[in-house]
């Protein structure tokens, strides 16, 4: 099925928790970043390089953020990671928003600071 232009993360089947300020502290030093397009998506995938800089710069959303309800633009592009401690996935929303879930499951939210 083909995504809209504009679409719900839907945070609501996601068990959000809030991130740590040291796993914030790890995204200084990620490595191993592997970049997808999302499916239909009409604009280019974030370039590595540029993904390792907006995840150091990016601010935690609190799993109660009002903001994880709005609509946000469609899914840009998928990516994968490691930091020093485990391993992460990334659903990028072009709006800035991100969905982070880490190896064992556990997903937390951040805004991407263009």
């Amino acid at each position: 099925e083909p995504m809209s232009s504009k679409s719900r993360p839907d945070s609501s089947d996601r068990e959000l928790r809030q991130l740590t300020t040291a796993e914030m502290e790890e995204f200084f030093h990620v490595s191993n970043v592997v970049v997808n397009a999302s499916a239909g998506s009409s604009v280019e995938p974030v370039e590595a390089q540029d993904f390792k800089t907006l995840i150091a710069k990016a601010i935690p959303v609190a799993p109660d953020d009002s903001q994880l309800a709005d609509w946000h633009y469609s899914p840009w592009c998928q990516i994968t990671f490691e930091t020093e401690k485990q391993k992460w996935s990334a659903d990028l929303f072009l709006g800035g928003l991100v969905f982070l879930t880490d190896q064992q499951g556990s997903t937390v939210a951040l805004k991407l600071n263009f």
